[in-house]
This record gives C-alpha cells, sequence and structure tokens, in this order.
C-alpha cells in the first residue's frame, strides 16, 4: 500500500506534468498580413428641426506589423447635398473631447427638414472618398402620459408610460432613451467673514449646526458630460424583449410599428436608478427622446444593442455584425426625428 507521502509526491508529479504540457501548446498567434487600410469614419445624428452634426475620425486597420496607434484625421472635408441638389460645406474644428475620442465634431448652420433625404460626402487626400445617404422620418407623434417611481425587478426605478401615435401607411421605427446631465451641488457655510466649503470643512460645519442655526448657501452647476441611462422593458413587441427578456439592461429600447400600425400604442419604459452614479447620486437634468429612426438606423442600433464585449472571451457567442451607412469607409450617420422631454433631480 502506498504511504500517505507517496500519494502526494504522484499528486505533485501529475500536476507537474500538466502543467508543462500547458506551456508547451502555449504559442503566440500573430496578425495575419492582410491588405486592410484605415477608413474615414463618420459617426452622428442628423436630427429634424436641429443643425446639421456628426464627427470625422479615421477607423485603424489591425494587421501585422502595424502599431496600434489611434489619430485624428485632419484635412477632412465634408459636405452635404439635399433633395433640391443644393451643396454646403461643413465645418469642423477640434474641441474638448477630439484628444479622447479621435474625432472632430463637424457643423453646418442649417436646420434639418422631417421626411427628406440627404447626401453626405467627405473626401481626404489619403484616405479617398466616403459617402453615405442619410433619411429623415416624418414628425414623431409621441408623449409621455405618466411617470411613477416603480419597483422592477427588485429594483428602483423611475417608470415611464409613453404612447405612440403611429402614422399608418409606412412601416415606422422607434428609439426611446434616456441620457443624465449630472449635476454638481456644492453647500457653502457662513463663517468668520468667510463662506466655507461644506465637505472641506465638514468637521466646522457639524460643530457649528451641533450650537445652533448656521448661515448656509448651495450652488449647483452642470458637467459637461452626457450619461445614458440604463432602461428595461417588458413590451412584448420590443427588439429587446425579443432578443433577452425583461430583465436585461438596455442602452435603449427598441421596437417597429408592425404589431400597432396606423393605431395609438402604449408602451412602458422603467430607468434604472441605481445605475446612476456620479456627484450627488441621481442629482441631474434627464432627458427623455422619443425617436423615430430611419430603418438602416433601426438595423444599426439593434445590431450594437445587441454586442457585448465580454463575448470575445466566449467562442461559442455567435459575432455581431454591425453595419453602418458610410461607403468605402465606416460609421453611421442616423436620420432621426423626435421629441423630449426634461425633468429635474436634486
Amino acid at each position: 500500500m502506498l504511504g500517505r507521502n507517496t500519494y502526494r509526491f504522484v499528486a505533485v508529479a501529475i500536476l507537474a506534468i500538466v502543467l508543462m504540457g500547458l506551456l508547451s501548446c502555449r504559442k503566440d498567434l500573430p496578425l495575419p498580413d492582410i491588405k486592410g487600410s484605415n477608413k474615414i469614419t463618420l459617426i452622428g445624428e442628423f436630427v429634424a428641426g436641429d443643425t446639421f452634426a456628426l464627427r470625422g475620425g479615421q477607423s485603424l486597420a489591425v494587421k501585422s506589423g502595424t502599431a496600434l496607434k489611434f489619430e485624428i484625421l485632419r484635412d477632412l472635408a465634408i459636405e452635404i447635398k439635399d433633395a433640391q441638389g443644393n451643396v454646403y460645406g461643413m465645418e469642423g474644428h477640434e474641441d474638448s473631447f477630439s484628444q479622447r475620442l479621435y474625432t472632430i465634431p463637424f457643423v453646418l448652420q442649417r436646420k434639418v427638414q422631417a421626411d427628406d433625404t440627404y447626401h453626405v460626402k467627405a473626401v481626404h487626400q489619403s484616405l479617398g472618398t466616403a459617402a453615405a445617404t442619410v433619411y429623415i422620418p416624418g414628425p414623431v407623434q409621441a408623449a409621455v402620459k405618466d411617470t411613477a417611481a416603480y419597483k422592477y425587478a427588485s429594483e428602483n426605478t423611475i417608470k415611464f408610460k409613453v404612447q405612440l401615435n403611429d402614422p399608418a401607411g409606412t412601416t415606422n421605427y422607434y428609439a426611446i432613451e434616456v441620457i443624465k446631465q449630472p449635476l454638481i451641488i456644492t453647500g457653502y457655510f457662513y463663517y468668520n467673514n468667510d463662506w466655507l466649503n461644506m465637505e472641506i470643512y465638514n468637521s466646522l460645519y457639524n460643530q457649528l449646526k451641533s450650537q445652533g442655526p448656521v448661515t448656509e448657501r448651495y450652488d449647483s452647476l452642470y458637467t459637461n458630460e452626457f450619461v445614458r441611462q440604463a432602461l428595461y422593458t417588458a413590451d412584448g413587441n420590443t427588439e429587446n424583449f425579443k432578443d433577452k427578456g425583461a430583465f436585461t439592461r438596455n442602452k435603449r429600447v427598441l421596437l417597429n410599428d408592425m404589431a400597432f400600425s396606423g393605431e395609438v400604442y402604449n408602451t412602458e419604459v422603467y430607468m434604472a436608478l441605481d445605475s446612476i452614479t456620479g456627484n450627488n447620486g441621481t442629482a441631474g437634468r434627464y432627458t427623455l427622446y422619443i425617436k423615430s429612426i430611419a430603418k438602416d438606423y433601426f438595423i444599426f442600433l439593434k445590431a450594437y444593442e445587441s454586442y457585448d464585449p465580454s463575448t470575445g472571451f466566449n467562442t461559442l457567442e455567435q459575432p455581431v455584425k454591425i453595419q453602418g451607412n458610410v461607403s468605402n469607409g465606416m460609421g453611421m450617420i442616423g436620420g432621426v426625428s423626435q421629441v423630449k422631454y426634461v425633468f429635474i433631480r436634486k
């Protein structure tokens, strides 16, 4: 019979053999020597009633011998042609986000018209010409009928009851989303002829409060940051419910009018309050958008909503193809008509 030490030795020996086998199987997989090249990339929305705006940059070809280095694409010229054949040049200037996003904002100080089509052409000396056709849907007829605090999936949420007055005679595509602009609230108290920050001088503030009334004031400042809020839906007609069920958080809620064409349709979305982070928690300006979007943009957003970066670690997951509308380039310029509702939480 083998003793305990013999079993221990055998176990260690087997483990060593397994580890050696794993190490011997390890091999660096070089990138294939493909002939990919950088492409002009255009990203943005043309919203009826707003001025034209998008961001322009370049994709990065991942191939053998190429450094993974993102760069801002300069000397890019972009023009827009409307349905009447008028051509307008867009102006592009770097902003505070350019060094972080590696893109440049382009604007045209003309209004986007609903139920119209625009042709975008972007030209660069090295990367050639990219183009996109953008259809703007007709005016969206929708409203938020009610809001309420609601417990959904054991989470604290705000429920929005949304009503769509769907136009007849055409297939319509909708997106619902909520964006938060955080609000920073800073408190001060008056002491020795000076206003002191409550957070910095917290001990002194609490001491004075324990002795009696304290003169206070509060300053509020909206940040230059816009944070997408997580949404739930239990509506069986939404793409989100069909793909992921009722208990998955979504960046936006997507649905078309196949089940209610030409009718008044009510749906509900739930904004998860615990998804709200940042200074002062829930404090901020919230904007709920109800959008009528072009079909190609709907398909793009549906694929984007399905994409999960973590699936790259699981070879059993089917890859998600995200198809934009920029030919000889990359990206998406979505056509949108929208209504929006703003509410404040402090």
